[in-house]
């Protein structure tokens, strides 16, 4: 049977999308859980991760993932922020990948958003999904996973880390070990502040 012109056109845009949504999934992939302090190559699955945040924090070349409860600072300049990732939930409702849709699981998470200076912190909701588009063009990105601390733009990484884009040579992030604003003070000499370096290794830290 021949196809149409327009037939054939469409068949050929549908295939040269399925790379996108496939090379996503793929990044995706999870590997074992590290020991504590091993380099790792990527990060353990999301049901080992969300028991290892209880006490490590993972740090990347372009992100940090958090201890649950403890403030990870952020700077920009003259900016000072801090977050702290509450809890998270996933909706178990990931779909094969197809040259339309990522299928990517619904994943959620409630934070607090913290500046110095400002007494009440403000409460996040974040949420990421699946992307909808055609051909090469994502369309759709239907959630919320982004905040800023002053001209920064910061990206939510499940389930409680942030993640810089790697052109961002300016914005940096410290992991604590601290549970309350209060307690923090994001001009401590002692922090080990890490920006985006593409050949740093992905690291596990454990925290008391």
């Amino acid at each position: 049977m021949r196809l149409s012109r327009g037939w054939r056109s469409a068949v050929a845009l549908t295939v040269a999308a399925m790379p996108l949504f496939a090379a996503a999934a793929e990044a995706e992939t999870p590997a074992s859980a590290p020991a504590s302090g091993e380099a790792i190559a990527r990060l353990p699955p999301r049901d080992a991760l969300e028991k290892a945040v209880e006490d490590h924090a993972y740090v990347g070349p372009y992100y940090v993932i958090a201890p649950v409860r403890r403030a990870l600072l952020v700077r920009n300049g003259e900016s000072r922020c801090a977050i702290r990732f509450l809890s998270w939930s996933r909706d178990h409702d990931e779909k094969a990948t197809t040259a339309f849709v990522s299928g990517s699981e619904t994943l959620h998470a409630s934070a607090e958003f913290w500046t110095p200076g400002i007494a009440a912190p403000k409460p996040l909701q974040l949420t990421r999904g699946s992307t909808f588009g055609f051909a090469r063009m994502i369309v759709i990105a239907p959630y919320h996973d982004t905040f800023r601390c002053g001209r920064a733009r910061l990206h939510w990484l499940y389930p409680t880390g942030v993640f810089l884009g790697d052109d961002d040579h300016v914005t940096q992030l410290a992991w604590t070990s601290l549970d309350d604003f209060a307690k923090v003070d994001v001009d401590d000499p002692a922090l080990a502040w890490v920006s985006v370096d593409r050949t740093r290794p992905l690291r596990v830290v454990t925290l008391p």
